[in-house]
């Protein structure tokens, strides 16, 4: 019997043969075929649990015996050990496909000592008589059979299982991938949606910053006008102050020169009546002109000619009056008028300029408190952007990290499902874990695909 020998001290086998082979030749101990069995663990639990047998052959072998020397023979490698049933196999055989790293960390059980078995064997099938022998190994082969359709149901339940469960890991796998995209399309809207608010925000962050310039430049504007406003009428005052004591003063001598230009024309009045007189020419006193009678009130009746004279004989007196406007009623009152017009227009001027002003003045004060609101609309706009913005910040984060977790779970479910030595267990822990992960995006959001925590967007 080929056997490996250990370091410990055990040996293992490197194929299991059957202890008695069903021949044609002989009926006795044999080599012959091995069974087929592929698995290490299922030889061994085979070998440490052997299945069970009928209790009459330990009976006859203990008559046999009985009856030559009174000693019972030693056991069998089927007696040395307990029964088992098909159900005890299968648990047996599905403990044994636990992953390596449990094997390792398990106490490795004794392995079974083949010389002494078969030792064992021979020797009491030489105490046996040949009817009895055969009729052994007419049960052994019975029950060989039975194993062998135990382990090939045993082989077709697996081959179901690990069917199931590859069909169960490739669905888990997908349903994995969908969430794990969904989540990652999830997670790219949020942070587009982040970069235009965080652009939004920059550009009406600069539009407030502009207003704020325009804003000030307003105010110092209109502060400037208003004080360029009351510089130009404080001169304006100034300046009429000035041509109103100007005009009265040039009133005062004018009615002066007026009192002054009537007493001299009643002189010459007196003068030319006085020559008239002497001549004996018997005209009518000449009547003085209508400026002096305005001037000085007095009324005497003349003609043209009388007038004539007057003036002829004032020229040749050699007054000297009319060479200067003073000296001339009619010309003091067309300056005096011409005056008081210039200031009439003076002061329309003035008033026109005022009232401009003032309509400018409530028209910069109308922009500025447009700005004003403005600025305060922006600011409050600037707020919900903020705020819209710690929010999304918040659900990428939340989104960023539940995919996180699911990539973390479905590399882990991943590498469970390529372990060749993988458990059923192990596997069915592997596949209840994407459920989880498959719960937790509904947590994130509501029947409408929206994330519960965003509530409605000011921008929208």
């Amino acid at each position: 019997m080929p056997v490996t020998p250990k370091q410990s001290g055990r040996v293992a086998p490197l194929n299991q043969p059957r202890m008695f082979s069903r021949s044609s030749s002989s009926g006795g101990l044999g080599g012959g075929g091995s069974l087929p069995w592929h698995s290490f663990p299922l030889r061994g639990s085979l070998l440490r649990s052997p299945p069970g047998r009928s209790h009459h052959l330990v009976h006859s072998f203990a008559s046999t015996s009985g009856g030559k020397g009174g000693v019972s023979p030693p056991l069998g490698p089927s007696d040395a050990y307990p029964t088992s049933s098909p159900c005890g196999l299968f648990e047996r055989l599905h403990s044994s496909r636990r992953g390596l790293g449990t094997r390792g960390e398990e106490e490795a059980p004794p392995m079974l000592d083949l010389d002494g078995v078969a030792n064992e064997a021979e020797a009491t099938a030489q105490t046996m008589p040949r009817g009895e022998l055969e009729n052994a190994v007419k049960e052994l082969d019975m029950e060989n059979l039975m194993l062998k359709s135990v382990v090939l149901r045993g082989r077709e339940e697996l081959i179901k299982l690990q069917d199931g469960m590859r069909e169960t890991y490739e669905t888990a796998e997908k349903e994995g991938e969908n969430i794990a995209n969904h989540l990652t399309r999830r997670l790219n809207a949020v942070q587009h949606k982040k970069a235009q608010l965080e652009a939004r925000l920059h550009r009406e962050e600069a539009m407030k910053a502009e207003q704020e310039q325009k804003l000030l430049d307003l105010k110092l504007s209109s502060f400037n006008l208003s004080k360029r406003v009351q510089h130009e009428e404080e001169e304006t005052l100034a300046a009429l102050t000035h041509r109103l004591q100007q005009l009265q003063t040039q009133r005062q001598d004018f009615e002066s020169l007026l009192s002054e230009q009537s007493s001299s024309l009643q002189q010459l009045q007196e003068l030319v009546e006085g020559l008239q007189t002497q001549t004996g020419s018997g005209h009518v006193p000449l009547k003085p002109p209508e400026g002096a009678v305005e001037a000085g009130g007095d009324t005497t009746p003349s003609n043209a000619e009388d007038m004539t004279s007057a003036e002829q004989l004032s020229l040749q007196t050699g007054t000297l009056e009319h060479a200067d406007p003073a000296s001339d009623p009619q010309e003091m009152l067309q300056v005096l008028k011409q005056e008081v017009a210039f200031v009439e227009k003076l002061q329309h001027d003035a008033f026109e300029r005022g009232e401009r002003y003032r309509l400018k003045q409530k028209e910069l004060e109308e922009r500025i408190s447009h700005a004003e609101h403005q600025r305060r609309s922006g600011h409050l706009s600037l707020e919900g952007i903020h705020h819209e913005l710690a929010e999304s910040t918040a659900v990428a984060w939340e989104l960023g990290s539940t995919a996180k977790i699911a990539r973390e779970v479905q590399t882990g479910r991943q590498i469970h499902a390529r372990s060749p030595t993988g458990s059923i267990t192990s596997g069915s822990h592997g596949f209840e874990t994407p459920m989880g992960v498959a719960e937790s995006p509904g947590d994130l959001t509501t029947g409408s695909g929206n994330p519960r925590s965003s509530p409605a967007s000011p921008l929208r």
